[in-house]
């Protein structure tokens, strides 16, 4: 909605604060007061209480620290579909040894005539 707003020509302080309510939901899992920062300074620069230069230097903080949670979040992730990866591996070996004492190569070659 921000952004079909800004499109539409809504005044900017109105998009700005609509776009900083939207970010406020997330800052029950911020890391840290980055985010928060950031968005109460725009939310002052919509008053009137903050410039320009303040609200750039608040939102680069913030992209900083988004950038390395987003890196550390990768890592995680990654590391996390390795051990799923494991997990699968060590799964299937054990259905594979299952299956094996159940249906022989034997068994197997003879197709499904049983002797």
């Amino acid at each position: 909605m921000p952004w079909l707003a800004a499109r539409r020509g809504v005044d900017r302080s109105l998009v700005v604060k609509g776009a900083c309510a939207c970010a406020r939901t997330a800052l029950p899992f911020a890391l840290d007061d980055r985010p928060r920062i950031a968005i109460e300074t725009a939310e002052r620069w919509c008053d009137g209480g903050a410039s320009t230069d303040e609200v750039g230097s608040a939102a680069a903080a913030y992209a900083a620290a988004a950038a390395y949670a987003a890196d550390a979040a990768y890592a995680d992730a990654a590391a996390a579909a390795g051990a799923a990866a494991a997990v699968r591996n060590r799964a299937h070996a054990e259905m594979c040894r299952l299956v094996r004492g159940i249906i022989t190569a034997a068994d197997v070659e003879r197709g499904g005539t049983r002797s």
